[in-house]
């Protein structure tokens, strides 16, 4: 169950967001700036480097998360936290493009160069804000191709989202990602929640359970 001060809070911010145009005029956001480092590990053309393995990890967290691959591409659930299969946390070269067997992916191979906390406005690659999951950060991505400027909408979170006990900083990338199932996905390591709309409270409570949750523990 969502506490009653997180269901207050978030209905307070909503209210507040969509009276000052957050919900469709479109308002002026800050923008966080795409990355421009591609990690100083791999050398160009080097499939591996560093840490990290490309051998799944099996997941053993008890917390209810329901398996994603019971689920067709077209069925996948809203309001539902999945458990999405490990796909290794290898680190590559800036000029090797990772694929990954989900999309949106929850782990995998990725650059060393998390993306920073922030909303971003143009589409962030994933190998980028999957090394942010692997230092448990929680990433948000909505569908650009929605009705509702979500960027905006989302935004709020920010403010909202506390920081990491261990850390003392905000663990939360926001990003448009074209093609999901539904109009929002919240993107742990290994899991996900899916949405239909920009669900305040069911996003902070996912990311106040799965902060600092990643397979690297860094800020």
């Amino acid at each position: 169950m969502t506490s009653p001060i997180v269901r207050k809070t978030a209905a307070l911010v909503v209210s507040t967001a969509f009276a000052f145009g957050l919900g469709g005029c479109g308002i002026l956001i800050q923008c966080a700036p795409p990355p421009t480092s591609e990690g100083g590990f791999c050398a160009p053309g080097q499939p591996a480097c560093d840490e990290g393995s490309p051998d799944p990890m099996p997941d053993t967290r008890q917390d209810g998360a329901v398996d994603i691959t019971q689920f067709a591409p077209g069925q996948i659930p809203t309001r539902v936290v999945l458990s999405v299969p490990n796909e290794g946390r290898l680190h590559v070269a800036p000029d090797i493009t990772p694929t990954y067997q989900f999309n949106p992916p929850a782990s995998g191979p990725h650059v060393d160069a998390s993306a920073p906390t922030g909303v971003y406005c143009e589409p962030l690659s994933p190998r980028h804000w999957v090394h942010s999951l692997e230092h448990g950060y929680i990433v948000v991505l909505y569908d650009p191709a929605h009705r509702l400027p979500l960027g905006d909408v989302l935004a709020p979170l920010l403010w909202l989202a506390p920081p990491s006990r261990q850390f003392g900083n905000v663990k939360l990338v926001i990003a448009p990602y074209a093609g999901l199932p539904h109009p929002v996905c919240a993107v742990a390591w290994n899991r996900q929640l899916y949405l239909d709309c920009a669900d305040y409270a069911r996003l902070l409570l996912f990311y106040v359970t799965y902060i600092d949750l990643g397979p690297e523990q860094e800020a």
